[in-house]
């Protein structure tokens, strides 16, 4: 079963911010991307979105996963910031959606986990973890959801295949079923 089935929607852009928040005081804000997000979303849409979210936020911040996702962001190793964070944020969907049994909406993978990245984000910096501005968060946004329609299109196409590679079924005659019925008895 494919992830999601959706083409990609509008990326979020950082917030005005000439120097990314380096100096000015101005910290990386998770609420700077997801009001937006969900400003965007209507009805069902955002329902759906939040309910991800919050389960999201429920297992990635949780005792017994935080240490082991977060423990893998290491600041002094060669791996960039925004490669970590986006192939983690892969991760964490493609477990919350095996998790939900395939009932996760796949209109509501890209922005919850844009949404996810940028608590995630937040919560880097707060525990000094490393630094993420909006441009380390817009390239990790970016590695996510270009892989997340990937394997989308992956799965589509691999659907495809199997549907190709089953044998047809037999075409019935027109009349058919009305030959299979049974006769009444003593017969006409």
């Amino acid at each position: 079963m494919p992830l999601l089935n959706q083409t990609p929607s509008k990326e979020q852009g950082p917030p005005e911010d000439p120097d990314n928040g380096a100096e000015s005081g101005s910290e990386f804000d998770s609420a700077q991307i997801e009001d937006p997000i969900m400003d965007q979303l209507q009805g069902q849409a955002k329902t759906d979105v939040k309910r991800v979210v919050d389960q999201g936020s429920k297992f990635l911040f949780s005792k017994e996963t935080m240490p082991t996702i977060f423990e893998s962001i290491r600041p002094d190793d060669e791996v960039p910031l925004a490669d970590e964070m986006g192939a983690a944020a892969v991760n964490i969907m493609k477990i919350l959606f095996e998790k939900s049994g395939g009932s996760m909406p796949g209109e509501a993978v890209i922005p919850a986990g844009s949404i996810l990245l940028a608590r995630a984000g937040e919560f880097i910096n707060e525990h000094g973890i490393d630094k993420v501005t909006y441009d380390i968060y817009a390239e990790a946004n970016k590695i996510f959801s270009e892989v997340i329609v990937d394997e989308a299109r992956k799965g589509e196409q691999s659907g495809v295949k199997a549907q190709e590679q089953q044998a047809p079924m037999p075409q019935q005659q027109p009349g058919a079923a009305l030959l299979n019925q049974r006769q009444p008895q003593g017969g006409m």
